[in-house]
Protein backbone atom coordinates (compact mmCIF):
# COMPACT_ATOMS: atom_id res chain seq x y z
CA UNK A 1 0.00 0.00 0.00
CA UNK A 2 2.79 2.48 0.86
CA UNK A 3 4.49 1.83 -2.50
CA UNK A 4 1.24 2.63 -4.30
CA UNK A 5 0.86 5.88 -2.34
CA UNK A 6 4.46 6.83 -3.15
CA UNK A 7 3.90 6.26 -6.87
CA UNK A 8 0.68 8.31 -6.88
CA UNK A 9 2.44 11.09 -4.96
CA UNK A 10 5.37 10.99 -7.39
CA UNK A 11 3.04 11.15 -10.41
CA UNK A 12 1.24 14.19 -8.96
CA UNK A 13 4.55 15.96 -8.37
CA UNK A 14 5.73 15.06 -11.85
CA UNK A 15 2.72 16.50 -13.65
CA UNK A 16 1.93 19.50 -11.44
CA UNK A 17 4.20 22.50 -11.67
CA UNK A 18 4.06 25.90 -10.03
CA UNK A 19 1.91 28.47 -11.83
CA UNK A 20 3.39 31.13 -14.09
CA UNK A 21 3.81 34.71 -12.97
CA UNK A 22 0.72 36.91 -12.74
CA UNK A 23 0.44 40.30 -14.41
CA UNK A 24 1.94 43.36 -12.75
CA UNK A 25 -0.32 44.56 -9.92
CA UNK A 26 -1.96 47.98 -10.17
CA UNK A 27 -3.33 50.12 -7.36
CA UNK A 28 -7.10 50.52 -7.87
CA UNK A 29 -7.93 52.09 -4.49
CA UNK A 30 -5.94 53.45 -1.56
CA UNK A 31 -5.87 55.56 1.56
CA UNK A 32 -3.21 56.49 4.09
CA UNK A 33 -2.83 52.94 5.48
CA UNK A 34 -3.97 50.52 2.75
CA UNK A 35 -4.02 49.75 -0.96
CA UNK A 36 -6.36 47.64 -3.05
CA UNK A 37 -4.51 45.88 -5.88
CA UNK A 38 -5.62 44.16 -9.07
CA UNK A 39 -3.60 41.97 -11.45
CA UNK A 40 -4.16 39.59 -14.36
CA UNK A 41 -4.10 35.84 -13.84
CA UNK A 42 -1.02 33.90 -14.98
CA UNK A 43 -1.15 32.42 -18.47
CA UNK A 44 -0.04 29.03 -17.10
CA UNK A 45 -1.59 27.37 -14.04
CA UNK A 46 1.08 24.63 -13.89
CA UNK A 47 -1.45 21.86 -14.53
CA UNK A 48 -3.42 22.52 -11.35
CA UNK A 49 -6.06 25.16 -10.58
CA UNK A 50 -4.94 28.37 -8.89
CA UNK A 51 -5.86 28.12 -5.20
CA UNK A 52 -4.77 31.59 -4.12
CA UNK A 53 -2.30 34.43 -4.36
CA UNK A 54 0.43 35.83 -2.14
CA UNK A 55 0.97 39.60 -2.15
CA UNK A 56 4.43 40.86 -1.21
CA UNK A 57 5.53 44.40 -0.47
CA UNK A 58 8.72 46.31 0.05
CA UNK A 59 9.79 49.82 0.78
CA UNK A 60 10.86 51.20 -2.60
CA UNK A 61 14.43 51.60 -1.33
CA UNK A 62 14.72 48.16 0.28
CA UNK A 63 15.94 45.00 -1.48
CA UNK A 64 13.83 42.81 0.82
CA UNK A 65 10.32 41.61 -0.09
CA UNK A 66 7.92 40.52 2.67
CA UNK A 67 4.64 38.64 2.48
CA UNK A 68 1.84 41.02 3.45
CA UNK A 69 -1.40 39.30 2.35
CA UNK A 70 -2.76 35.93 1.24
CA UNK A 71 -5.78 35.76 -1.03
CA UNK A 72 -7.85 32.54 -1.16
CA UNK A 73 -9.23 31.28 -4.46
CA UNK A 74 -8.66 32.48 -8.00
CA UNK A 75 -9.53 36.10 -7.21
CA UNK A 76 -7.23 38.54 -8.97
CA UNK A 77 -7.48 41.39 -6.51
CA UNK A 78 -6.58 41.92 -2.89
CA UNK A 79 -6.07 44.44 -0.11
CA UNK A 80 -2.89 45.24 1.79
CA UNK A 81 -3.39 46.85 5.20
CA UNK A 82 -1.07 48.37 7.81
CA UNK A 83 0.93 50.62 5.48
CA UNK A 84 2.87 53.51 7.00
CA UNK A 85 1.76 56.90 5.71
CA UNK A 86 4.43 58.68 3.66
CA UNK A 87 6.31 55.48 2.80
CA UNK A 88 6.80 54.58 -0.90
CA UNK A 89 5.89 50.93 -1.52
CA UNK A 90 6.16 48.48 -4.39
CA UNK A 91 4.02 45.34 -4.61
CA UNK A 92 4.26 42.02 -6.43
CA UNK A 93 2.08 38.91 -6.55
CA UNK A 94 2.64 35.14 -6.69
CA UNK A 95 -0.01 32.65 -7.81
CA UNK A 96 -0.35 29.45 -5.76
CA UNK A 97 -1.51 25.95 -6.76
CA UNK A 98 -1.00 22.43 -5.34
CA UNK A 99 2.71 22.58 -6.22
CA UNK A 100 3.17 25.81 -4.25
CA UNK A 101 3.81 29.47 -5.06
CA UNK A 102 4.99 30.35 -8.54
CA UNK A 103 7.29 33.04 -9.87
CA UNK A 104 6.61 36.58 -8.65
CA UNK A 105 5.05 39.15 -10.95
CA UNK A 106 6.93 42.26 -11.97
CA UNK A 107 6.91 44.95 -9.28
CA UNK A 108 4.13 47.53 -9.34
CA UNK A 109 4.79 51.20 -9.88
CA UNK A 110 5.83 52.89 -6.66
CA UNK A 111 2.91 54.04 -4.51
CA UNK A 112 3.27 56.43 -1.57
CA UNK A 113 0.89 55.61 1.27
CA UNK A 114 -1.19 58.78 1.60
CA UNK A 115 -4.74 59.93 2.26
CA UNK A 116 -6.95 59.53 -0.77
CA UNK A 117 -8.74 62.82 -0.27
CA UNK A 118 -5.76 64.96 0.70
CA UNK A 119 -6.32 67.46 -2.14
CA UNK A 120 -10.00 67.65 -1.23
CA UNK A 121 -9.17 68.29 2.43
CA UNK A 122 -6.62 70.95 1.49
CA UNK A 123 -9.26 72.73 -0.62
CA UNK A 124 -11.73 72.70 2.28
CA UNK A 125 -9.03 74.04 4.61
CA UNK A 126 -8.22 76.87 2.20
CA UNK A 127 -11.90 77.80 1.87
CA UNK A 128 -12.34 77.83 5.64
CA UNK A 129 -9.24 79.98 6.08
CA UNK A 130 -10.62 82.64 3.76
CA UNK A 131 -13.74 83.03 5.94
CA UNK A 132 -12.00 83.06 9.32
Amino acid sequence: MSILCFHIFYIILFFVDEPGKPGTPEVIDYDRDFVELQWSRPEEDGGSPITGYIIEKRDKYSPTWEKCAEIDGDTNRGRVDDLVEGTPYEFRVRAVNKAGPGEASEASKSHIARPKNRKHLQSIYQILCTYI
